[in-house]
Formats: structure tokens, sequence, C-alpha cells
């Protein structure tokens, strides 16, 4: 599967993070890590066909009533993973979350989303804002999360 590069993505969101990449990836992917930073959240079921996460393994990300279902589609620990996002009444889409540190700068996490067609394009404009606000929410209580653990 290839990543959604920048130049696909419909839909981009990137944020820098006080900790190692291996910290961030661990936040990232770990369904009970994810639960403390992703507030909207109220519980994640994964599964995992391999026994592992990696390739097939699908989350339900449950938050009031409805479900999230994410499917990893490609898996390189450290560096980024895809997976296939299913909004009920919305539909699937693509996105990579890309891990990267850089020299002096703290590790950032880049995100883009695509595949987005007819219906779900016009969802997607619609709550931009909105979903960018709730990402930015989520990645200022994880680098809290990240800070507060600091030595």
């Amino acid at each position: 599967m290839r990543p959604v590069l920048p130049t696909d993505a419909q839909f981009e969101f990137a944020a820098q993070f006080p900790a190692s990449v291996n910290v961030v990836w661990d936040f990232s992917t770990s369904p009970r890590e994810r639960l403390l930073w992703q507030t909207d959240y109220t519980h994640i079921d994964e599964t995992n066909p391999g026994g592992r996460r990696g390739p097939g393994t699908t989350s339900h990300c449950v938050h009031g009533r409805g479900a999230i279902t994410e499917e990893i589609l490609d898996w390189h620990p450290f560096h980024y993973y895809t997976d296939r996002v299913v909004l009920p009444m919305v539909g699937p889409w693509i996105q990579t979350h890309e891990f990267q540190a850089s020299g002096t700068m703290p590790p950032s996490c880049e995100s883009g989303s695509s595949g987005l067609r007819g219906r779900q394009r016009l969802f997607f404009q619609l709550i931009r804002r909105s979903l960018g606000k709730g990402m930015r929410a989520n990645a200022d209580r994880l680098r809290q999360i990240l800070q507060e653990q600091m030595p």
C-alpha cells in the first residue's frame, strides 16, 4: 500500500511533540495510550488477526453514539502507517500518519487523507474547521501528557 503523499492529500494535519519518535509512535498507535489524549473516544476495541498490531489490525473507536473503524493497511514502525478509516454514513478514506525526527526540532507527526469523493469531500469541507480544531486540541493534550512525563 502506497502511503498518502503530501501532494495527494486532500486533508492534512501536522504537530510537533516533546518526546522521541518512538514515544510519539506508541502514544499514537496504542489504544490504551490513545484514550489518554483522544478525549472524544470512550473506548477503542482492537482486533489483531496476526497476533500483534500491523496490517489487518482493525480498531473500532467509539465516541458517543457512533464509532469509527480503522484498518491498518501498511505498517512501518516509528516511520509511518497507513490506514483505511470508515465513518458511518460518510464511507471510507485512506490516511497516512508519518513520524519524523529532524535534528534539533522536536519529532513531528504529519497526517494526510485521500480518497475523498463526492459526499465525503463535501462532508470534509463542511467540518474542516471543527475537525482541525479537534485535532489541535488532541495534539495539545498529547503534548501536555508528554511534557508531564519528561524528567
